[in-house]
């Protein structure tokens, strides 16, 4: 029989070695570097999940993003304290938005509300709503109004 001790270092190579002949406890350990393994056995190699890690710093601001599309509606608000009088009180839009609607809040409920209704465009003026109120009582009110505006109304 030979052994190791009869073969000389460096004689046998690879094509003196039948294909799947050599097993684990055939080959020393730590012999073999991990660049003549194959990525199977890498990955076999591998021990479980360590802990999780510290929370790392908060990393820098992001740069802005474009600006978004211009909005196509929106709505204006006005509160007005009422004295016992009439009030009248137009709410006007700019940049191109014109009301499509309006309207008013009495939150005490003991206002009279005159009138809600639009006012068209004029040379003047730009178009509006007005919300015309009156007091009966001696004390104060409030009354909000609005104005529902859309964008490219003609």
């Amino acid at each position: 029989m030979i052994t190791g001790a009869d073969i000389k270092d460096g004689t046998v190579t690879d094509r003196d070695i039948q294909n799947g002949s050599l097993r684990g406890p055939d080959v020393q350990d730590r012999s073999l570097g991990s660049d003549k393994l194959s990525a199977k056995a890498i990955a076999s190699r591998r021990g479980n999940r360590g802990p999780r890690g510290a929370k790392g710093a908060r990393g820098a601001r992001g740069a802005r993003g474009p600006e978004g599309p211009a909005p196509r509606a929106t709505y204006e608000k006005q509160e007005r304290r009422s004295s016992p009088a009439r009030w009248r009180r137009s709410k006007r839009r700019p940049d191109g938005f014109e009301p499509s609607g309006g309207g008013f809040l009495d939150a005490s409920g003991r206002l009279k509300i005159v009138g809600s209704y639009p006012i068209s465009s004029a040379a003047d003026q730009k178009p509006g709503w007005i919300v015309s109120v009156g007091n009966p009582d001696a004390a104060e009110q409030t009354v909000t109004a609005y104005a529902v505006c859309a964008r490219g109304r003609t």
